[in-house]
């Protein structure tokens, strides 16, 4: 009983560190597109402002 107990714990340790790899790496992805994003907004703003002057 105590080696199906320490097999499942192993399973659901593992489970968990698999959903925090994924979570950290759907974050990385989110940070580096929101930057982006503002990164080729500022530049688009940039080039309208000089455009119109």
């Amino acid at each position: 009983m105590e080696a199906l107990l320490s097999e499942v714990s192993m399973g659901l340790g593992s489970a968990y560190a698999s959903y925090l790899v994924k979570i950290i790496m759907y974050t990385a992805v989110a940070a580096i597109g929101i930057f982006a994003g503002i990164k080729l907004r500022k530049n688009k703003n940039k080039k309208q402002s000089e455009e119109k002057k």
